[in-house]
């Protein structure tokens, strides 16, 4: 099993802070759709961290286990986790 490091940066993303708190008081973080830039390596099974960057606050904020094999997304292959 490989380990990877997600990055999130909220100035660039179009999945805000707001989205991520609702998301995390609502119990709906256990499944969403994430772009992976090394998406031909990551396979089923694998752990990630999910760190926030920029503005100074850097830091994990979640981890878990990639839970689906890769699909064609608008721009890059994504995962389901």
């Amino acid at each position: 099993m490989r380990t990877f490091i997600l990055f999130w940066n909220p100035a660039i993303s179009n999945w805000k802070l707001d989205d991520c708190r609702s998301s995390i008081d609502n119990g709906d973080i256990e499944d969403f759709i994430w772009s992976v830039w090394n998406h031909k390596i990551v396979q089923y099974g694998d752990r990630f961290f999910m760190a926030r960057c920029g503005e100074g606050n850097t830091g994990i904020f979640a981890s878990g286990h990639f839970s689906s094999i890769p699909f064609s997304g608008l721009t890059t292959d994504s995962y389901f986790f």
